[in-house]
């Protein structure tokens, strides 16, 4: 698996249409708090200025996770992005989902507040940020508009950025194999997933909902026209020297079973499988990858130089930590660019393609 992992880092740059430059200047703007590019979004003045763009004319909207509620961890960062951002003078908001809800529920939610946001003459820039299953309720989110227009291209030519982190963008296989009707070991997990007292489940809709990939039935529909947008996938890797996640002993010896019902799974990050938090060939998008080791998060992963995503104990918030670098490597001069990318095949790192 150490080799397919490698394998798939070096394909992921290639996928990447910076050939790994972005990837390298946000590791550098989080070495060095001095350091961003020359039209890095954060150098935008907080006043409006005649002519020119300001901090107010970048929405940020932000989607979370699954089992995300509103006193979890990953909830409470988000709240500390869109304060961070703020207090910064952008605009932010979390957008409304279900935590346990199936993709197709969220994108229904999701759907209506975008048109809310995007519609008004006065929103001119909208950076997207979504965690997780987040991504997975977008993408169809952009599937049904595709089936009945919700957004106009003119709407959906105003989101400049997805930021996907730890996104699952197609499938999970993680969720196939917890979710198949036979297997003792996935019947006890969910089980224990559902059990009064101990279980947080209400039921696994969001969990089934992951076992299909949202890109199929985009692309089915011809994709996002409209969407012009530039999509940064932070992808996340296995961070064992051995190819596979560290993870605690309950959750190695699920996955352990997990790798035992199939031999042809890829490196996987804990949850879904690397290749699956990047873009499927034929989207026509421009895609950025910033690679990370670590077991499905971000936060407490590494970049593969080793710098950590997020300082242990630096008394900064984890997310202001991952906000901070990112705006001082997103280009103001890339908003205008024409949407295009490296279609890389990853068949040789996973079986998703």
């Amino acid at each position: 698996m150490a080799e397919a992992r490698a394998s798939l880092e070096a394909l992921m740059q290639l996928q990447d249409s910076t050939l790994g430059d972005f990837e390298r200047e946000l590791i550098h703007a989080k070495n060095d708090p001095s350091f961003a590019v020359a039209d890095a979004i954060q150098a935008l003045p907080r006043a409006a200025e005649p002519g020119r763009l300001t901090r107010q004319d970048f929405l940020f909207l932000f989607l979370n996770g699954l089992g995300q509620t509103r006193n979890s961890r990953a909830t409470k960062l988000l709240m500390d992005a869109t304060d961070h951002l703020r207090a910064e003078g952008f605009p932010a908001e979390i957008l409304e989902t279900g935590p346990f809800a199936s993709t197709q529920a969220n994108a229904r939610m999701i759907l209506p507040q975008l048109r809310a946001k995007l519609s008004p003459a006065s929103t001119k820039h909208v950076v997207i940020v979504a965690i997780s299953k987040g991504t997975h309720d977008l993408v169809e989110a952009l599937a049904m508009n595709a089936d009945q227009p919700t957004l106009s291209p003119a709407e959906l030519g105003k989101i400049d950025f997805v930021v996907s982190i730890s996104g699952i963008v197609r499938r999970s296989a993680v969720a196939s194999w917890l979710v198949r009707p036979k297997g003792l070991l996935p019947r006890l997990v969910r089980a224990f997933m559902q059990a009064p007292l101990i279980g947080k489940f209400p039921d696994l809709d969001g969990i089934q909902s992951l076992t299909t990939d949202p890109w199929d039935h985009l692309l089915a529909r011809g994709g996002a026209r409209g969407l012009r947008c530039t999509w940064l996938s932070y992808a996340v890797l296995p961070d064992g020297q051995n190819g596979h996640p560290k993870t605690g002993f309950l959750r190695t010896r699920l996955l352990r079973g997990l790798r035992g019902s199939s031999k042809e799974i890829g490196p996987y990050d804990g949850l879904t499988e690397s290749a699956s938090s990047v873009l499927p060939p034929g989207t026509g998008l421009e895609q950025w990858i910033v690679r990370v080791r670590g077991a499905h998060g971000v936060i407490n992963g590494k970049y593969l130089d080793g710098t950590p995503v997020v300082a242990p104990r630096s008394g900064v918030s984890a997310a202001v930590e991952i906000i901070e670098p990112l705006l001082r490597c997103l280009p103001t001069s890339h908003l205008d660019r024409e949407p295009g990318g490296n279609d890389v095949e990853l068949a040789a790192a996973s079986p998703l393609r």
